[in-house]
């Protein structure tokens, strides 16, 4: 079994991520990063709609070297059929799925425009 998407024009890579919380469950369009760390981040709006709750609020290093602070949300992420628990972490700009939520996965990409983005299991 594996989830499968593809490359945007603009060079993404994009899955349909379904994600739930204490007031129910829906499809997020959500982005590829290898550069976080985390499992997944969601917008205020999201985390509203699913009811989130905060456990912690943690300071990151970005990419560039600044520093910035978010809440991180307990939240749950549907993967090949089952639902696990992971921290969602608050952040403009839309969903990131991160290494810890690849971590145990093959990640296969064609990098070109509409291409096949494949994430099984190992």
């Amino acid at each position: 079994m594996s989830l499968v998407g593809a490359v945007d024009d603009s060079g993404d890579i994009v899955l349909r991520l379904r994600v739930r919380g204490p007031l129910g469950a829906f499809e997020v369009r959500s982005i590829v990063d290898t550069g976080f760390n985390g499992a997944v981040s969601l917008d205020r709006e999201s985390i509203q709609t699913l009811g989130l709750r905060a456990r912690a609020e943690v300071r990151y290093r970005l990419a560039d070297g600044t520093y910035a602070e978010s809440r991180v949300f307990d939240a749950e992420m549907e993967r090949f059929g089952s639902w696990e628990r992971v921290a969602a972490v608050e952040a403009r700009g839309g969903c990131l799925v991160g290494m810890q939520a690849l971590y145990g996965h093959r990640l296969v990409v064609e990098a070109v425009s509409g291409g096949l983005v494949e994430i099984s299991a190992l």
